[in-house]
């Protein structure tokens, strides 16, 4: 308001008024003229002020806009990268949750491998056992035939020497 406080002519209509009073109508319309100049030139001040002004306020305006815009951009560019981001969190943890069902399949499996293995190392120390005991028996009957058969040779080389 600064710009219009100086082109406060509202003193200078009195000022004229009472210049007028004393002169001529020629020196009265130079002087009504002067006045109608002033007015215009004042008029013209305004609205060019009131041009800039409004010029200003279009350019804030649409600078508010395509910054507003931008940013709208910007939050739909986050928000596809961010649903982009859940959708892989929900890939890894569904493949997490099937990892873990195969881990725990193979631990089952592994378990019973091992139970398995357990059964079959006691089957294999109780055949190897039977196999130890049927040896010595194959081994003590050989032995006892042998002996059995010695002892007929025997008998039969007494009966024929006798």
């Amino acid at each position: 308001m600064a710009w219009l406080r100086k082109h406060d002519d509202s003193e200078n209509v009195l000022l004229m008024r009472r210049a007028c009073a004393g002169k001529s109508i020629n020196e009265a319309d130079d002087a009504a003229l002067d006045l109608v100049d002033q007015v215009a030139d004042l008029i013209r001040d305004i609205e060019e002020h009131a041009a800039q002004t409004d010029l200003r306020a279009r350019r804030l305006a649409q600078d508010a806009v395509d910054r507003l815009q931008a940013a709208q951009g910007h939050i739909q560019s986050l928000e596809i990268e961010r649903r982009a981001l859940e959708a892989g969190m929900n890939e890894a943890n569904m493949r997490f949750l099937e990892l873990e069902k195969t881990l725990k399949r193979t631990e089952t499996r592994i378990a019973a491998a091992e139970a398995h293995l357990s059964a079959a190392e006691l089957q294999a120390s109780a055949a190897e056992n039977r196999a130890i005991k049927a040896e010595k028996t194959i081994t003590d009957l050989t032995d006892a035939i042998h002996d059995l058969l010695r002892q007929k040779r025997k008998g039969a080389d007494f009966i024929a020497a006798a």
